[in-house]
């Protein structure tokens, strides 16, 4: 528990390494700089940025929020999609990374050279093109390469120019903060669930809503967390209590030879709450009091009243409607689940759940040049025969391949439930289809007392034909499983197949090794344990002593399946035997254990099986691997 809360503490301090200037009530601003240095001009003051660099005939890239927001222009980063937009009075920008095409309100325009992403990740564009859009004067210096770009600076003081409102809040995750007067978002997850401001002196506010989790320890716990993350600095402030609406909180202050970190946890019934900000020292005395005036204006909000300025995106029923410009699709999905930021498949749209209370569900969305063998009829037959094969016949039931209409379009659908004896059922539903030069594949998994949200989902879903020259070729990356894991140890080596990956080797001798493999199949694990049997003890007495270790063990309620036998493999007795091992969270692993004799030292292979994947038609087969292992 305590390693997945410092995760998410440690997830909201982070930002986005892209760094953001305000023109702070100058009535002019006029921004210097050579190409080939890393130092920027703004009014004067030398701030430290990505190198601006020159790319194809003479185009000056430049780091984008630097030029744009030290004019006042908001800034959103569509990291999914790789677009920016940029706002402006009277200009509105939409750019993507490595494209030549750009869209100035009603129409488009040619640029000379595409935006790009640095080594460091920092979007850089066109400085002319940028500049001159919003209205500046771009000057060069050709004996010293000296740029200078000059504008009337239009401030902008509230959240994304979009309000006046004292207060800023969602409705749905229930907060609100004083409106920022020198931050803008620069970053929002997806369902909302995470706000992250920064202003122009890298310094960063954020708040993050987590579903509360039941199991969760009490305030005590979260204040040595948030303590235990601060370890390194200089602590200068820890504490409990309660706030004015009896909610409560965990509240640490430290700092660093470079920045001040506070951080904040406030324990609700249905959310927990993370207030984060991270302040440079550098940064003078007023915006410093700004943040932290920001930071203590924290509150839970019930969404009544119309002077909060509302951020949220989700309906009345709990959904919200996810857009992605560059695919040209649309789904409306549950408020709990949220787009994976971190995936580095850019063609597949994964959101994960961030509820306890819906833990199992889950939606995804993969799009795939079509080719010969990748065709909507193709991926529906493979992946429904893959999981037939995989699955555990006993827990699953499959629907048939049938036809189903999607966003007008033709394709095909089939579902199957997992029954689980111990934690709640499963559902499943994939729809395949084609439009145009690509394959889709919509994927929805939720717990049997959530599958309303399936038909909740899919009719949603609306997409728009895409351009091959603008997206490109997006190819399935299967892992080739046809080419076995060959092992040899100094005291035995044997063979499995293509699907199993080496987790550990430890190859000590001819008489003493350990060695793991995982199957990407079916998450299955296998070990195989060498000692030496310098008393040449009978594997069955062997047996008998790791089954009763196991039937005790108290971590876990094991119990036997089967009886244990004696079978001959590969001129070696072995005795078998077979477990069900149920874990106090509910999960179920089936072992499969074999003990041998040979050649005076002890042979021990144990496969743990997921309930999920046990007895599937794929599945290891150990008899067959040891009949085909060699003893040294």
């Amino acid at each position: 528990m305590k390693r997945k809360l410092l995760s998410v503490i440690v997830g909201c301090i982070l930002c986005l390494s892209c760094f953001t200037a305000f023109a702070d009530g100058a009535e002019k601003v006029e921004i210097q700089f050579a190409v080939g240095d890393s130092v920027l001009s703004i009014n004067g003051q030398n701030i430290e940025v990505e190198t601006p660099y020159i790319v194809g005939e003479g185009t000056t890239l430049v780091p984008l929020r630097v030029i744009t927001e030290a004019f006042g222009a908001q800034v959103d980063w569509d990291g999914t999609t790789q677009k920016i937009t940029l706002t402006y009075p009277d200009v509105n920008i939409v750019l993507h990374i490595n494209s030549k095409v750009a869209q100035v309100n009603d129409h488009n325009e040619t640029l000379p050279e595409p935006p790009a992403l640095s080594a460091n990740g920092i979007t850089m564009v066109p400085l002319r093109f940028i500049s001159e859009t919003f209205g500046a004067t771009v000057g060069f210096d050709g004996a010293t390469s000296r740029v200078t770009v000059t504008k009337e600076a239009i401030h902008n003081d509230t959240v994304q120019g979009k309000t006046e409102l004292a207060k800023t809040g969602d409705s749905y995750f229930k907060w609100s903060i004083d409106t920022p007067k020198n931050m803008s978002i620069d970053y929002r997850t997806s369902n909302g669930d995470s706000v992250f401001y920064m202003d122009g002196y890298e310094n960063r506010f954020s708040v993050t809503a987590n579903y509360s989790n039941p199991e969760k320890g009490d305030i005590q716990e979260a204040l040595s967390n948030l303590k235990d993350l601060a370890a390194g600095t200089t602590l200068m402030k820890a504490e409990t209590g309660k706030d004015s609406q009896g909610n409560e909180f965990a509240h640490v202050k430290c700092k660093s030879k470079e920045e001040n970190v506070e951080l904040k946890m406030i324990y609700t019934k249905k959310f927990d709450y993370i207030v984060s900000s991270v302040v440079s020292l550098d940064t003078p005395k007023e915006d410093v009091a700004k943040i932290d005036e920001l930071f203590h204006s924290f509150s839970t909000w019930d969404g009544s009243g119309e002077d909060v300025y509302n951020l949220s995106t989700v309906d009345p029923d709990g959904y919200y409607l996810y857009e992605n410009n560059k695919f040209k699709l649309s789904v409306r999905v549950p408020a709990y689940l949220c787009l994976n930021e971190n995936s580095q498949e850019e063609n597949v749209l994964e959101f994960k759940s961030k509820s306890y209370e819906h833990q199992n569900s889950r939606c995804s969305i993969a799009i795939f040049s079509k080719t010969e063998n990748c065709t909507a009829k193709k991926l529906a037959d493979l992946d429904k025969t893959s999981n037939c094969g995989r699955l555990n016949p006993n827990l699953t039931t499959f629907e048939q391949l049938q036809n189903y209409t999607i966003s007008g379009i033709s394709g095909l659908r089939y579902g199957y439930t997992v029954k689980n004896s111990v934690n709640d059922d499963k559902s499943f539903a994939d729809v395949f289809f084609e439009l145009g030069n690509y394959v889709y594949n919509i994927a929805v998994e939720t717990s049997e007392k959530d599958t309303a949200i399936i038909e909740q989902i899919l009719p949603t879903f609306k997409v728009e034909k895409l351009s091959r020259d603008e997206i490109g070729d997006m190819m399935r990356n299967d892992p080739d499983f046809s080419r076995p894991l060959r092992v040899d140890l100094k005291s035995v080596s044997f063979e499995l197949p293509g699907s199993w990956q080496e987790e550990t080797n430890q190859d000590i001798s001819d008489k003493s090794g350990r060695y793991s493999a995982f199957d990407r199949n079916t998450a299955s694990l296998i070990m195989f344990e060498i000692y030496a049997n310098e008393t040449a003890v009978p594997a069955a007495t062997v047996m008998n002593y790791v089954k009763d270790s196991m039937l005790k063990d108290s971590a876990f309620k094991n119990t036997l399946i089967d009886k244990v036998e004696g079978v001959t493999l590969n001129g070696v007795t072995f005795q078998k035997m077979q477990l069900k091992s149920v874990s106090d969270d509910g999960e179920i692993l089936y072992a499969t254990i074999y003990i041998g004799v040979s050649k005076g030292k002890v042979i021990q292979i144990t496969l743990l099986e997921p309930e999920l994947f046990y007895s599937g038609k794929t599945g290891l087969k150990v008899s067959e691997v040891l009949t085909n292992m060699t003893v040294k």
